[in-house]
């Protein structure tokens, strides 16, 4: 294979996003205050972006929501209630790191 070829690949996998992390995107009573728990369903509008989903963890004695991010950009995730109350959040994923923000609920 040669080098261009190479190096050619590495850009384009660079430019398109292809960076895939998994993270911790929040926490229950955490920073966005928002308080949940397994009853909880979790999605992002926009699935190409990964997948996003609830976990309990025992050394936190609390519920978070985990993320496996596929590729960068801005999507919103949505979190709602058993009863259907909804919160919409937007969440911006970029190759190292992400940022939300609550723009609904």
């Amino acid at each position: 294979m040669s080098i261009g070829l190479i190096i050619g690949m590495t850009a384009y996998a660079l430019a398109s996003g292809g960076n895939v992390y998994n993270t911790t995107v929040m926490v229950s009573n955490g920073s966005l205050e928002v308080v949940f728990d397994d009853t909880y369903t979790v999605s992002l509008e926009d699935e190409s972006f990964g997948k996003v989903f609830i976990v309990y963890n025992d050394n936190l004695q609390d519920y978070m929501v985990n993320a496996e991010f596929k590729k960068q950009g801005t999507t919103n995730m949505i979190m709602e209630s058993a009863d259907g109350e909804k919160r919409v959040f937007e969440l911006t994923v970029y190759r190292d790191h992400y940022d939300i923000k609550e723009i609904e609920g």
